[in-house]
């Protein structure tokens, strides 16, 4: 199984209309969809309240603490619930979804067999940045993605406090990852929509 974890915060219509039909459309229907709310607000709430399917679980938690500093505060927005989520995962596989990003419908299926064909413990492929290009490349680099799937086993996560090393906090547990000699494997399949809402990634060239 794969556990695909949603931090969210206030974005009710994106993560009902955008994010969850994604999740529900993908061709590989052995996973499990982790939400977690930072406080979130009470449609949200409700929202995830009225849903059915027992793959997917909602939990609330009391809003973080971030800090003030704009740049510290980019580095760290939803570390804490997700890795909160990611403590909560029973599947074998972890990845992020963020509230306002969307999967391919292929994301999952095409990620487990690339893992399974190459042995690697993290798989990735690329992203379309809506109204920029495109953004993922070999050999993995921090920046260079937007998310990755990688087996649980191997016990990384986020860390909430990655801002006070000045670290984005999924670049930071990606950079472990590659400091620590896990193995890597890439697929160039399009395998994810990020609508990016404010800093824009630098992509690939055309």
């Amino acid at each position: 199984m794969i556990s695909i974890i949603t931090p969210t915060y206030n974005r009710t219509r994106l993560l009902v209309d955008r994010a969850m039909p994604s999740v529900l459309a993908q061709s590989c229907t052995d996973w499990e969809w982790v939400v977690v709310g930072d406080g979130t607000e009470q449609a949200t709430v409700d929202a995830m309240a009225a849903v059915t399917d027992p793959r997917i679980r909602f939990t609330n938690l009391s809003r973080h603490e971030y800090p003030d500093d704009p740049q510290a505060r980019w580095c760290a927005l939803g570390a804490a619930p997700t890795a909160w989520g990611i403590e909560q995962a029973r599947g074998e596989w972890v990845t992020v979804l963020a509230d306002d990003d969307e999967l391919m419908a292929e994301h999952l299926a095409t990620l487990l067999s690339l893992a399974e064909e190459s042995g690697a413990d993290c798989v990735y492929g690329r992203a379309e940045v809506v109204g920029h290009g495109l953004l993922g490349s070999w050999p993995p680099r921090p920046s260079g993605f937007v998310y990755s799937m990688w087996r649980r086993s191997t016990g990384f996560t986020l860390d909430p406090e990655s801002w006070r090393r000045g670290v984005v906090c999924d670049w930071d547990m990606w950079n472990r990852m590659l400091t620590a000699g896990i193995p890597w494997a890439f697929t160039p399949a399009v395998l994810y929509r990020y609508f990016p809402a404010n800093k824009v990634p630098v992509v690939d060239a055309a």
